[in-house]
């Protein structure tokens, strides 16, 4: 086992009927995918054949089945790993692929909902954790079973007034009658609580419980899947679909389908029963580590696009900053479309009203609620009336907890004499928890209360409240030292004897602008990310009940199903379009933005006169008006130009006129967009910052006429790369839009619909980018301390001493290591840190003086399908190779990682290998079954 790093790296060996006597200590799970040229006729065949596979590595595991795939775009299993001992991963992975019956396998991996709720400092409260075959061709897509649609504007529609609707335009097609109808949509998220208001109308086709394998997902005091459901077919009741505040889904006569998954496992199983299912749109907020093509959430995503499904996923939320090589997730998968998030134009909120009375005078208090039962009010005491304590200074316990409420600053964290968040205590036991919002620059717009979850079990009540309303409870309570101050704070019951109020505050200094936490592309092999933009940032839509029906959230999460409600306008009206016309209509049609400098805050930053990136905002913000009403097509979404050592020389792009009437005149032309550096130090990738420097491309033909139904193909090439000094050393990003501007030539007087094709490029060569941060304190020789699960935080100097105490006379009978350093504790181990993912890492421990590798394979290696996850650790403490003996003597760790665009790993430019400073391995007097060579 003992390679050892913060995530687990290692995987179980071994199986049988049996368990040890003190039952599995060590757990993992695998999915694999059966090789296309053999055939597994149940999940009991295959497990057997693990068994005897891996039954060769000489421990004692137990293998029970998870998921089960049988579908024309994957076929295979996935199953849990329980052992008493364990061997390295790369060993059990390769012993499974190497079954005739297997054609990959994976790790399971733990996959997170990317919502975004920023803190006092700016910084993001994110969901983060956790590609595809070139011979797997296009299959025949099964729609929905439907007819074309005859669109008429609904006299009795209700006016659709949510901001992000309007700055869509999908305010105009719900004008026109386009509402999604007989489009099926498949949301995969959390759990859904369908019973609110503003989801009580919507007709769900099926709901499935992926994780739990029950019929039906319901409500598990998750907001997220909720929220996002809202967003693309929320509809109140039958006769009134703006039930609430202006809420209605982007596509609310479409009909969704639920499924509640997190693990890679699962939403393979949610995506492939919504392909079996034949949904016109899957949509799915999850990411998780930057992801190559062959990871297999993301293989899976790719072949259900290239069958002909629409499938909307997240660009990815970035915890420290925007910037190059940002994304993450199964976005990073072929003909997908990714999508990054805007801040809304309005910033909603929803709050519920009280009243609170101190120094004998009362005022209205405004909050917004989030509580475990029906409102921050006391069983005991129904008029909601209890006693808050402070939390400004310490103070002890109160007489009364169960009917007393904690008042605390929301970004603050208040400890007990033991160091427990006093909203968790066991020492205070408050079950009332009161939050006021954090301080904000003066000059950005003060946020209303957010709704907030508890964070213990036994809390039964949380709200959020302004500011001011807190600040001005705090200096009531402190008067007289607090012991003759009273404050009364009254409270409805339940959300249905609320007051509710919706005000709206105009964002006049991000609206429409990405947000600093939108993921950057490009995909880490190349390829333009994201697809586009919307609204993503202060999002109003359903939550669940016990959170008082409404909430505002933000992050891609809510950008992702807005795309997919525009996608099922769009093809309601084109319902013969696949999801890749959809795709090219929705890109085409989008607005390319302009470049802000929010990087890192929520609350700074300004707008410039160019153009953000390509690689920050793909083809631009969505224009769902006019994807629906184009009739000029592309066959791509995006050019990707490489970098220059792999630059072709041109690239190519069919131009169509779809429309069955108008012969349409073509004019192309060439807007740049800002340029930079993919690096900002040697070893540190750059945070954001853009130039208006563009290149200059060259366009053929310039100008065309294409006929109804005529087609003729564009060659575009990188004429010249833009004027940035440090490109070869520090990598250029570039890119722009190829402008097509289509016009009616039988009308000199008809306007022009000006069009857009984003491409990206490269200057200088990807593969000379760094893998291994070599930055002090990031890769280094170190101690690992097993009682902490740490390493230490200096590098060590060259010829640190770790003796060993031996003993591995129980070998496999247990996984304790067969090295124990008694002096301090402390294994020998290294940090170790990345520039981007690779797609092939190995960390060998090597002999000083012979170079030669002591363990060959045995310490830790990866591919894209497992990839390291960024940063870490890694320490020997005797058990890898299955507790092969290391002789005494003097070694260094190496580490060597494929580059990007590495060109076939054969060359040695290919890899970026670094080697630590030595150290040495004796063995102490009373080691036991020394074998020779044991002696130092």
């Amino acid at each position: 086992m003992p390679s050892l790093r913060h995530l687990p790296l290692l995987l179980a060996g071994l199986w049988s009927s049996t368990a040890a006597a003190d039952g599995p200590t060590y757990r993992d799970a695998f999915i694999v995918e059966s090789d296309p040229s053999t055939t597994v006729q149940s999940r009991a065949d295959l497990l057997n054949d693990v068994a005897s596979a891996l039954s060769e590595l000489g421990a004692s595991c137990k293998a029970t089945p998870r998921n089960q795939f049988n579908s024309p775009h994957f076929t295979g299993s996935s199953f849990n790993l329980e052992c008493d001992s364990s061997v390295e991963r790369q060993a059990a992975l390769q012993a499974i692929k190497n079954l005739a019956a297997v054609g990959k396998a994976w790790p399971v991996r733990q996959h997170k909902a990317q919502r975004n709720i920023p803190s006092l400092d700016g910084s993001a409260n994110l969901g983060l954790p956790g590609v595809v075959d070139s011979h797997v061709g296009r299959q025949q897509h099964v729609p929905s079973s439907h007819t074309p649609n005859v669109v008429v504007a609904r006299d009795s529609a209700p006016a659709d007034t949510l901001s992000t609707h309007a700055e869509t335009g999908i305010d105009r097609l719900h004008a026109e009658g386009i509402t999604g109808k007989n489009i099926r949509i498949a949301v995969v998220d959390s759990s859904f609580d369908t019973s609110v208001p503003g989801l009580s109308g919507t007709t769900v086709g099926y709901a499935k419980d992926i994780i739990s394998g029950g019929p039906v997902v319901g409500d598990n005091c998750s907001y997220h899947g909720t929220h996002v459901l809202g967003i693309v077919g929320a509809k109140g009741t039958a006769d009134a679909r703006s039930v609430g505040h202006g809420v209605n889904g982007a596509a609310y006569d479409a009909t969704p389908a639920g499924a509640d998954a997190a693990q890679t496992d699962d939403l393979i199983a949610a995506f492939l029963q919504a392909g079996e299912r034949g949904v016109d749109v899957i949509t799915c907020s999850y990411g998780g580590d930057n992801a190559f093509p062959e990871e297999p959430w993301v293989v899976v995503a790719t072949r259900l696009a290239r069958n002909g499904t629409f499938v909307s996923l997240s660009n990815g939320n970035s915890p420290s900053g925007t910037g190059p090589f940002t994304g993450s997730g199964a976005g990073m998968a072929l003909d997908v479309m990714a999508v990054g998030a805007t801040y809304n134009t309005i910033t909603p909120c929803i709050q519920w009203q009280g009243t609170v009375t101190y120094g004998g005078k009362t005022s209205s208090l405004s909050f917004t609620p989030g509580s475990r039962l029906d409102g921050l009010v006391p069983e005991k005491e129904r008029n909601g009336r209890g006693q808050l304590q402070p939390s400004r200074r310490r103070h002890g316990t109160p007489a009364d907890p169960s009917n007393t409420i904690l008042l605390v600053e929301r970004s603050r964290c208040w400890v007990d004499q033991d160091g427990v968040s006093l909203t968790a205590s066991p020492r205070y036991n408050f079950t009332y928890v009161m939050r006021y919002m954090f301080a904000t620059p003066d000059t950005s717009p003060k946020p209303c209360p957010w709704f907030t979850d508890a964070d213990a079990e036994t809390t039964r009540g949380i709200i959020s409240i302004s500011r001011a309303a807190g600040l001005s409870m705090m200096t009531a309570l402190s008067q007289g030292d607090g012991k003759n101050a009273t404050v009364t704070v009254t409270l409805p019951s339940d959300a249905a004897a609320g007051r509710v109020s919706l005000s709206s505050i105009h964002n006049t200094e991000a609206g429409g602008q990405l947000t600093y936490y939108s993921s950057w592309g490009p995909s880490l092999d190349g390829r333009s990310r994201p697809a586009l933009l919307t609204p993503g940032h202060n999002i109003l839509s359903t939550f669940p009940s016990y959170l008082g029906g409404w909430g505002v959230i933000g992050g891609t999460s809510m950008s992702t199903p807005l795309v997919a409600g525009i996608a099922a306008l769009v093809r309601q009206t084109h319902p013969a379009w696949d999801g890749a016309r959809i795709q090219a209509a929705m890109a085409l049609t989008a607005r390319p933005i302009g470049f802000n400098t929010r990087q890192r805050s929520d609350y700074s930053g300004e707008n410039r006169d160019f153009l953000a990136p390509v690689i920050a905002q793909g083809a631009g913000f969505v224009d769902a008006w006019a994807a629906v009403h184009t009739v000029t097509l592309t066959n791509t979404t995006a050019l990707n130009f490489n970098d220059t050592a792999h630059r072709p020389s041109h690239l190519a792009f069919t131009l169509t006129n779809t429309g069955s009437s108008e012969t349409l005149s073509y004019k192309l032309g060439h807007r740049g967009a800002a340029s930079g550096y993919v690096m900002n130090t040697t070893y540190t990738l750059a945070t954001g910052d853009a130039q208006p420097i563009y290149a200059e491309l060259e366009i053929v033909p310039s100008s065309l006429t294409l006929g109804p139904g005529q087609f003729a193909t564009v060659s575009v090439s990188v004429a010249s790369e833009p004027a940035l000094p440090e490109a070869a050393k520090r990598i250029s990003y570039f890119g722009g839009y190829v402008t097509i501007d289509a016009s009616s030539s039988a009308d000199s007087n008809a306007s022009t619909t000006t069009l857009s094709l984003p491409y990206t490029a490269f200057g200088g060569a990807l593969a000379s980018l760094p893998m291994i941060n070599r930055d002090r304190g990031q890769t280094y020789l170190a101690a690992y301390d097993a009682t902490t699960n740490q390493t230490s935080g200096d590098p060590l100097p060259a010829g640190r001493v770790f003796e060993c105490l031996y003993n591995n006379s129980n070998n496999n009978a247990t996984a304790n290591p067969p090295c124990t350093f008694p002096a301090d504790g402390l294994a020998p181990g290294l940090a170790l840190s990345l520039v981007t993912q690779t797609r092939n890492l190995t960390i060998d421990l090597v002999d000083k003086g012979t170079h030669e590798t002591v363990l060959p394979g045995g310490v830790y290696a990866s591919g894209s399908n497992n990839p390291w996850d960024g940063s870490g650790y890694q320490a020997w403490d005797g058990r890898d190779r299955n507790r092969a003996f290391v002789p005494a003597g003097e070694y260094v760790w190496r580490v060597t990682a494929l580059r990007l665009n590495a060109d076939s790993g054969v060359f040695e430019r290919d890899w970026d290998v670094w080697e630590s400073e030595s150290w040495v391995l004796r063995y102490a007097a009373g080691s036991t079954g020394l074998p020779p060579g044991g002696k130092a």
